[in-house]
């Protein structure tokens, strides 16, 4: 690599690289692939999975690939090579996926997520080497909902997982994870949780570095036009808050969330 990979870089160039990767094969031809890197993913998620309307553009499944994040935990430290720890989560919803005369492809989220595997097992990325640690990509059920008018909608869903090493020894530094700070959040069991009007400042000890949030679940950076650059104190709304912090030549942080009720 002739220039260092900030977060940036590698969400723009290697999420649409696995994009178009699984997009290649017949298996997804009917079946819409997200990255956080995308705006208004709830609403993408909603319409795919078909929970709103049923109907319009409805498959009863998708895949979302979700931004990576490093292994070291050390921040402000230089590392090298660069280890990226990636989620593809595939999600179905039975009721509308089983209805093929209506849109629903039949396809089971256990056998999209096998398809992804035997995709990633033979994947060696243009910008980055891709070794995999293990040997394979991992599969495991994982516990997952969409809220509709209030409620919760139970889904099918698996993650499939897999590392991707940089192998050319260019030496990376990491930027802070940042803080998510205000008078109702509190941390239980390592999630954070407030209350919906509060007043919530953001914050990295990596100077220089720019902050974006989202409230919609997807990716907050510059390259998301539903992201928010942080510049002030704001009032939080009721979902789920994801903050990460950037700055150009480094690696992005890890995205930090918090649930306001």
């Amino acid at each position: 690599m002739s220039e260092p990979v900030t977060g940036e870089l590698v969400s723009k160039l290697q999420q649409e690289d696995l994009r178009y990767l699984l997009l290649s094969d017949d298996m997804f031809n009917n079946i819409v692939v997200i990255t956080e890197d995308d705006g208004e993913i709830e609403a993408q998620m909603n319409k795919a999975l078909g929970v709103i309307d049923g109907r319009d553009g409805a498959r009863g499944i998708c895949v979302v690939i979700q931004q990576p994040t490093g292994d070291d935990s050390r921040p402000g430290i230089q590392f090298g090579p660069l280890d990226l720890h990636w989620v593809f989560l595939v999600l179905e919803w039975r009721q509308m996926n089983a209805d093929t005369t209506k849109g629903g492809t039949g396809k089971k989220a256990w056998t999209v997520a096998r398809r992804i595997h035997r995709i990633l097992k033979s994947h060696r990325s243009g910008a980055l080497t891709m070794n995999f640690y293990p040997s394979k990509p991992s599969i495991a059920p994982v516990g997952a909902s969409v809220n509709v008018n209030g409620m919760p909608v139970p889904l099918v869903a698996y993650e499939v997982r897999f590392t991707g090493s940089e192998g050319d020894n260019t030496v990376y530094t990491r930027v802070a994870n940042p803080s998510i700070t205000g008078s109702s959040i509190v941390t239980t069991s390592g999630s954070m949780v407030g209350t919906a009007g509060d007043t919530v400042t953001l914050d990295c000890s990596t100077s220089g570095a720019s902050i974006y949030y989202t409230t919609d679940l997807s990716h907050p950076c510059s390259q998301n036009p539903n992201a928010t650059l942080y510049s002030a104190p704001f009032t939080s709304v009721a979902g789920a808050l994801r903050v990460r912090a950037h700055k150009s030549g480094s690696v992005g942080s890890d995205t930090i969330s918090a649930q306001f009720n």
